[in-house]
């Protein structure tokens, strides 16, 4: 099973779309989501587990951070948050 991640561009997140069978499948909720999440523009798909999410690592992630693929929650976290011109100019695109 999987999850949507969504980040702020302050690195703040909260997690939707709990127990989807794939990764295509949060994707594709994700692409549909219209302005649900507009206060966390930044998505990622991880494993819906028990464990604490900060160590889950992003499968899947929007074409701007596919640098972020396959590190964890916590450093996508802290990349966002310490890396805030460039985030901010990919919100301005």
């Amino acid at each position: 099973m999987y999850k949507a991640v969504l980040f702020a561009s302050d690195g703040e997140h909260v997690t939707d779309y709990h127990n989807t069978e794939t990764i295509e499948q949060v994707e594709n909720k994700i692409d549909n989501q219209v302005s649900r999440w507009f206060f966390y523009p930044f998505a990622a798909v991880i494993k819906d587990n028990n464990s604490n999410i900060t160590n889950n690592r992003i499968l899947s992630i929007c074409d701007e951070l596919t640098s972020l693929k396959g590190k964890t929650v916590k450093t996508a976290r802290d990349y966002i948050k310490n890396n805030p011109d460039y985030i901010d100019d990919l919100l301005q695109r």
